[in-house]
């Protein structure tokens, strides 16, 4: 038809196509926006939950206690003052401590008493030869009295 040769508008065919442009521009920009909204989404939900799982974990290690308890010495005294605890633990310490001294003083007087001299004065300084007093033998706390020994079991005989 003679209409659609003297076709004469091209200049609203070019805004047509510049209007479809825009159309498709605008629509691929909210996919665009509506993509990085729910990313940033997710990403914020994984950081909520990274942090409320965190949360419940110092909660639980609070309550448990386990991780305070890497601070605490392992030396039932105190290594500042060098003061024992008051706790059945510091007690155990003490007694073991003072019964190893006791036995290098037993030592010490053994080697006065039977080092073989018969001399009344100290071979090696010249000076008087002063007997070793002994302290009296220490006394266990009564608080390790109990747990100081497991039961001595036979595994010769069979039961």
């Amino acid at each position: 038809s003679n209409a659609d040769r003297f076709h004469s508008d091209t200049a609203g065919e070019e805004r047509t196509k510049r209007l479809n442009e825009i159309e498709r521009r605008k629509k691929v920009d909210e996919f665009k926006r509506q993509q990085t909204f729910k990313r940033e989404e997710d990403r914020y939900q994984q950081t909520i939950a990274l942090k409320t799982k965190e949360e419940e974990r110092w909660n639980k290690l609070r309550e448990d206690g386990g991780k305070a308890k890497r601070n605490q010495s392992g030396a039932a005294y105190d290594v500042l003052s060098l003061q024992y605890h008051q706790t059945p633990d510091g007690e155990k310490q003490k007694y073991h401590d003072d019964m190893i001294r006791y036995r290098a003083q037993l030592r010490a007087k053994a080697l006065v008493e039977n080092g073989d001299s018969r001399a009344s004065y100290n071979i090696i300084s010249g000076g008087p030869r002063n007997d070793i007093q002994l302290v009296n033998q220490i006394e266990k706390p009564v608080s390790i009295l109990d747990n100081t020994r497991s039961p001595r079991v036979d595994y010769r005989r069979s039961p």
